[in-house]
């Protein structure tokens, strides 16, 4: 099972604003791409320190992974197609299987309109 740390608000803002600024360090021309980056920065945080402790567990913390994706359904598709074929996202897939029991891939291409 995947750990568990102690949910600190400031910090975890801070956190998250660190993984926004560097996604669009990476790609200051795209948004599609920079929300994609954050997802897959966000995913590998979660690897690599596990979740706040305000998450029960890793499935209650898809209800804040999910909003943080565009709210249009074409640039929504868009940017977890971008996250899917990052070569990161294999890596990161097996880690939360894992850790957590989740199939992440599964669950990306779950939120696509037509997955294909």
């Amino acid at each position: 099972m995947g750990t568990f740390y102690n949910h600190n608000l400031p910090q975890a803002q801070k956190t998250q604003q660190f993984l926004y600024k560097l996604a669009e360090q990476l790609y200051p021309c795209s948004e599609v791409h920079q929300v994609a980056e954050e997802r897959i920065l966000y995913l590998t945080h979660v690897c690599i320190n596990g979740l706040p402790n305000c998450y029960a567990s890793f499935s209650d913390m898809l209800y804040d992974f999910w909003p943080n994706f565009s709210w249009n359904r074409e640039k929504l598709d868009a940017e977890v197609r971008i996250v899917l074929a990052d070569p990161r996202i294999s890596v990161i897939a097996k880690t939360i299987a894992e850790d957590w029991g989740h199939d992440m891939i599964d669950e990306l291409k779950g939120g696509l309109l037509q997955a294909n």
